[in-house]
């Protein structure tokens, strides 16, 4: 008898597929209502019902190497960011993040 390895959807682990464009993470999955978040290695979101993982038979593969590039940065890397604006032309963090809002802002 050939059994097939159903994976069942695992927040936070890696799968692959013939029938999804690229590899991706599950970031989230709702048992009751039978969803599962996705994330692809660009950092798209999408769902899918429970009964469209099953029938594309996907499989759990390794981390990708820099996985979090596209989507997330980790602790270090945003502390080594803000420093970097605060020492530009000596603006600090807020004078830079005070033109979020301000439609008419020019970046500098």
């Amino acid at each position: 008898m050939n059994e097939i390895y159903q994976a069942t959807p695992e927040v936070g682990n890696w799968y692959d597929s013939k029938d999804f464009p690229e590899c991706f993470k599950v970031v989230a999955y709702d048992d009751k209502q039978d969803l599962i978040e996705i994330q692809y290695f660009d950092g798209e979101i999408a769902e899918v019902d429970h009964d469209s993982w099953t029938a594309s038979h996907p499989h759990e593969i390794p981390e990708p190497e820099d996985a979090s590039a596209p989507f997330e940065l980790d602790h270090d890397e945003i502390l080594e960011l803000i420093n970097e604006i605060e020492l530009s032309n000596d603006k600090t963090l807020s004078d830079h993040l005070r033109h979020i809002d301000d439609e008419d802002s020019n970046w500098v």
